[in-house]
């Protein structure tokens, strides 16, 4: 796992697709005029921020979070950030997408990650966006650990992890899962 500072960081932009791992705060804005188009009469803009408290057990026990750090594995979040975008214009017919995730610590109430969609119609860009958000989380590789105000943290959603890669026995696409690596990680 290696950090990903903004320096390192590399930019994907295309006319139809921006996707960005990046230290520094996400402007929404930027994402917005990005996915603009006259031939899109619909954008849908999700942004994601770390809670300050999290339920932690099915008894509702709360535990505070002072931030979250995000890490990654670069080249593969951005193949498969891009993987998100041409899969979604393919499925929901948008014609553009920005996905740019933050790296490093976050506070609560920060935006950690914002995905942009702009489509001809409104149930498109709505639905893109949630496909989207749902692949960020279970296939890119970006790991979070929680930080508490005790100085105490712990790695979170690890066992949720399923990536795709060409170097599979079962080609490409074929999944790699990270299920039970919340066991390596203290």
């Amino acid at each position: 796992m290696i950090r990903c500072p903004s320096w390192k960081s590399k930019e994907t932009m295309s006319q139809n697709y921006l996707i960005r791992l990046q230290t520094r705060p996400i402007d929404c804005n930027e994402l917005l005029l990005h996915v603009a188009s006259p031939e899109c009469g619909a954008t849908v803009l999700f942004t994601g921020s770390p809670r300050q408290f999290t339920v932690v057990d099915l008894q509702g026990t709360r535990e505070e979070t002072a931030w979250l750090e995000y890490e990654c594995y670069a080249p593969m979040a951005e193949r498969e950030m891009n993987l998100l975008c041409t899969e979604a214009t393919r499925r929901f017919d948008c014609r553009r997408v920005a996905i740019v995730h933050r790296t490093g610590p976050v506070a609560p109430g920060e935006t950690s990650i914002a995905i942009t969609v702009g489509s001809p119609h409104r149930a498109a860009a709505f639905a893109a966006a949630q496909w989207i958000m749902e692949g960020v989380k279970s296939r890119v590789p970006v790991w979070k650990r929680d930080h508490a105000p005790d100085g105490t943290s712990r790695w979170v959603g690890l066992e949720k992890k399923t990536l795709t890669s060409p170097m599979r026995a079962g080609g490409p696409g074929a999944p790699v899962s990270f299920a039970g690596s919340s066991q390596n990680a203290q």
